[in-house]
């Protein structure tokens, strides 16, 4: 969701931000600083404050005379509540224990916001752009949804597919309406070209796609979601309120559907020493022993001690 400066200033954490920050005002102006990163700790520990200034653009100008080591940051309001800068800016200015838990706290609050707003969303729009064929009936409210025809024009055109239909029921044994063809969808146009298709992909990984075995039980929660995904899609969700809602998201260079999946249960059942393969010269290449040890936590050995 959409943070304002109201928003903020009824916050408990309100009082410890920077003045500067606090002068910010909605509208074409941007808060500038420059600030220090710990990829150890995946946090800010420091933020120059002689360098915190009010602009009105971002550019190259904003850049000169940092700090070595850091990195420049900017806000504009409104800000997005899912902003992982913001999140931090906020931490590094409200760092006791007490005062991180409320953080917390309030992060996800505005993200059962954002879900609240996103299910309100999908129930209003959803299957307005995309129709499960269950029948001929369902399959005919689904072309007048796409196809503004008069009905003589509609009638020829289902002569031509219910003698389609008794072909495949022949053939097939099926019928074409809910068995062969099982949804109608709005075309949606592909950033490289052409028309997005409704399924594709491959996974590698953590994160898995539409060629997973997961994802071929139907009755499973990721085929669920992801095909709910791509009604939202279709429905002209954003990524983001896709990926909060179903936690599948769409890769719009490579044209792939992903989902994460959790290793919480992951177990290796083996691992043989000549299988680890170690950089040479690397601190770990006279350890194998003790690694493997320490995966299968033989002799209460952990891998953090390498």
């Amino acid at each position: 969701m959409k943070l304002y400066k109201s928003d903020l200033k009824s916050t408990q954490f309100w009082d410890n931000l920077p003045e500067k920050f606090k002068d910010l005002n909605e509208g074409n102006e941007f808060f500038a600083f420059f600030y220090l990163y710990s990829d150890e700790y995946s946090q800010i520990i420091d933020i120059n404050v002689n360098s915190q200034k009010l602009v009105p653009r971002i550019l190259v100008s904003v850049y000169k005379n940092a700090p070595q080591g850091y990195r420049l940051g900017y806000f504009q309001y409104p800000i997005d509540s899912q902003n992982t800068l913001f999140y931090q800016f906020l931490k590094n200015y409200n760092g006791r224990s007490l005062e991180v838990h409320d953080l917390n706290e309030y992060y996800k609050s505005l993200k059962l916001e954002d879900l609240k707003n996103v299910e309100e969303k999908y129930i209003n729009t959803l299957n307005n752009n995309v129709f499960k064929i269950y029948s001929r009936d369902n399959f005919s409210t689904a072309l007048d949804r796409f196809l503004q025809c008069p009905n003589e024009v509609k009638t020829n055109t289902f002569s031509i597919l219910d003698s389609i239909d008794n072909y495949c029921k022949v053939k097939l044994g099926k019928s074409m309406y809910g068995e062969v063809i099982r949804k109608v969808v709005i075309a949606v146009k592909s950033p490289n070209g052409g028309l997005i298709a409704d399924t594709n992909a491959k996974l590698r990984y953590l994160y898995v796609g539409e060629n997973s075995e997961l994802i071929k039980d139907q009755n499973s929660e990721y085929y669920k979601n992801l095909e709910e995904a791509r009604d939202m899609f279709r429905n002209k969700f954003t990524f983001s309120e896709i990926y909060l809602k179903t936690k599948w998201f769409y890769n719009k260079y490579d044209k792939k559907w992903r989902t994460p999946i959790s290793d919480r249960d992951f177990d290796i059942k083996s691992i043989q020493l000549e299988d680890m393969y170690i950089t040479y010269g690397s601190t770990f290449a006279d350890k194998k022993e003790s690694i493997r040890s320490a995966v299968f936590n033989e002799d209460d050995d952990k891998i953090s001690n390498y």
